[in-house]
């Protein structure tokens, strides 16, 4: 990082390349967005895909390091669970 002087990167190309950052632990942050709107469209894209079998037992785990609204939005702020998060 020190090379580049490149600190920070955001990454937002879809579902797949989220899980495969989050498979090669380059995820130190997730920052999610929720309306309190249901769709119910079942052709929707999902925030994170491209893995078969999993259970919660290798499931991906994280804790809540903070929240903060927008109007009626909700927007968390995660980090794995090797971090220091909010009941830290």
């Amino acid at each position: 990082y020190n090379r580049y002087e490149c600190y920070y990167l955001l990454c937002e190309g879809g579902g797949k390349l989220a899980t495969s950052l989050l498979d090669l632990g380059l995820v130190n942050e997730i920052i999610l967005f929720f309306a309190p709107k249901v769709l119910g469209d079942e052709l929707a894209i999902c925030n994170f895909s491209g893995k078969e079998g999993v259970s919660l037992n290798n499931s991906f785990g994280f804790c809540l390091k903070k929240v903060k609204l927008f109007d009626d939005d909700v927007c968390l702020f995660l980090k794995p669970n090797n971090q220091l998060c909010l009941q830290d």
